[in-house]
């Protein structure tokens, strides 16, 4: 079984790689239920990490859902970098609850 842990930091990043987890999911703000972390974050992670990384891309919190005409690769991701290797997540509805 995989493991995978949401995160926003990187001692605890550090942290789930010494415990045994395969992969975490980058972000920040999880009270939010999670954002796109900044670039510096996610190099410092990077930095000091080698396990799989996938990023949130996710502009705000609150709910998932999103006006008219924003796609999943919009709305202010500042880790351009981050398609260069990670997976991204996607945090993304439509105002009906839809994925876009």
């Amino acid at each position: 079984m995989k493991i995978e842990i949401c995160l926003e930091s990187i001692e605890s990043v550090i942290a789930a790689e010494q415990g045994g987890a395969d992969r975490v999911e980058f972000c920040a703000d999880l009270f939010e239920g999670g954002t796109t972390p900044s670039l510096g974050a996610f190099k410092a992670a990077r930095a000091y990490s080698s396990i799989a990384m996938n990023v949130m891309v996710r502009p705000r919190g609150g709910d998932f859902a999103t006006g008219p005409g924003v796609r999943g690769d919009e709305g202010g991701c500042a880790l351009p970098s981050v398609r260069q290797g990670p997976t991204e997540s996607f945090g993304i509805l439509t105002p009906t609850g839809r994925s876009t």
